[in-house]
């Protein structure tokens, strides 16, 4: 299984990174990943507000793994029986399946 940087990720213009202690010196850096823009199609760059929004994505990133893996661990495999009732079970299957595969892909399994 693959282990992600621990800790909170942070940013700073367009560089995402993680810092960790470093007894001798203090804060060091783990790791560090530039976003920058490319184009939407030739010639058009894409817009600031998007670069942002990836940039606050990946900083969200081990909190939205974490999360999903703790619901998946608490959820039943079955919708309750009212909501077999009313018709959501496979809206419910399919929403497991998708974390499931969210998280394989998170951990590069």
């Amino acid at each position: 299984m693959n282990k992600h940087t621990p800790g909170e990720w942070l940013s700073a213009g367009g560089i995402v990174y993680a810092l960790s202690e470093d007894d001798s010196v203090g804060k060091v850096s783990r790791f560090m990943a530039q976003v920058s823009g490319g184009y939407e199609r030739w010639g058009v760059p894409i817009n600031p507000e998007e670069l942002a929004a990836n940039i606050a994505l990946m900083r969200a990133a081990p909190c939205l793994l974490e999360a999903l893996e703790e619901m998946l661990a608490v959820c039943p495999a079955r919708p309750p029986a009212a909501g077999i009732l009313v018709g959501i079970e496979e809206k419910h299957r399919n929403a497991i399946n998708k974390a499931r595969t969210a998280i394989k892909k998170a951990r590069g399994t």
